[in-house]
């Protein structure tokens, strides 16, 4: 007599548990409900395993994420899609002056100087909100009142069914390399 069973892996077969005997019709119905049951159970036991290797790798991944986030040298500005600031890295604080705790619950716009024009920032949030990214120079404002030339990058993040969840902005100072672009005109022309 010979039984084989499906061993199966989130519902797809990934072996056979293959068993002998050398008496002829030694697997009865008893026999055969039990061995069906064993190879249930181990079934559920290899689901159970893939899912914890997933939940590991999704958990190192995540980890990794979070060490990018919190050691890139650009600012990093996390928002609701109301743009309310939820999440802000070490880079953001040390180029804006501000610390996280001092800027959550706050609207972004308070980084903006004056000078900026509104036209540029509702053309910027309209094209968030379209095409889903907005990038370009504007000038920000430090905690101490000092502006600060910056390269920005808004991106918008989407849930499964096309709402948005969150507003990522990335950016850089820039001040450093606008100076050192007007010195070279300078140098050029006079």
């Amino acid at each position: 007599s010979s039984a084989a069973l499906p061993l199966r892996c989130d519902g797809v077969v990934i072996g056979v548990l293959r068993l002998y005997s050398g008496e002829v019709n030694a697997f009865d119905e008893e026999i055969r409900n039990l061995l069906t049951e064993m190879a249930t159970d181990i079934s559920f036991a290899l689901s159970l395993f893939a899912k914890s290797a997933e939940r590991v790798r999704a958990e190192e991944e995540l980890r990794l994420a979070a060490k990018v986030f919190e050691q890139s040298a650009e600012g990093v500005v996390i928002t609701d899609p109301d743009h309310n600031i939820l999440k802000v890295n070490r880079a953001f604080s040390v180029i804006t002056g501000y610390e996280e705790a001092e800027v959550l619950g706050q609207n972004p716009r308070m980084l903006a100087a004056e000078t900026n024009d509104e036209h540029q920032s509702r053309a910027m949030m309209e094209s968030v909100r379209e095409e889903g990214y907005w990038q370009g120079e504007l000038l920000g404002r430090r905690k101490d009142g000092s502006l600060f030339a910056e390269f920005l990058s808004i991106s918008r993040v989407l849930d499964a069914d096309g709402n948005i969840t969150h507003n990522v902005g990335i950016f850089s100072d820039i001040s450093e390399q606008k100076a050192s672009q007007e010195h070279i005109q300078r140098l050029a022309h006079y």
